[in-house]
């Protein structure tokens, strides 16, 4: 089993994923990869980023995955449309350009 938080802006074409999670009994396997890939293959344009810093062995696993992929899972603040972690903001908050 693998879990992981995400959040995507479709007006940024960002996307933050946060905490994976994979049962001990499957870690070290590649479902963490796999399910990461999935992510990025449901749209090829959005740049991968964590909201978080990345701590101890996380920082390996976090490099490792992020070869090759656009935005390359380093951190970055989350955009003006995102709020914490809870969604987009309602169209009317956006700012206007």
């Amino acid at each position: 089993m693998f879990a992981v938080e995400y959040l995507v802006c479709p007006y940024c074409k960002l996307g933050w994923a946060e905490k994976p999670y994979t049962v001990e009994k499957y870690q070290r396997n590649g479902l963490a990869s796999a399910g990461l890939e999935a992510l990025r293959k449901e749209d090829p344009r959005v740049a991968w980023h964590t909201a978080g810093g990345h701590l101890g062995a996380s920082k390996g696993f976090w490099s490792t995955v992020g070869e090759g992929v656009p935005g390359g899972y380093h951190r970055r603040a989350l955009c003006e449309h995102v709020e914490r972690h809870g969604g987009l903001k309602p169209f009317w908050r956006l700012k206007r350009r």
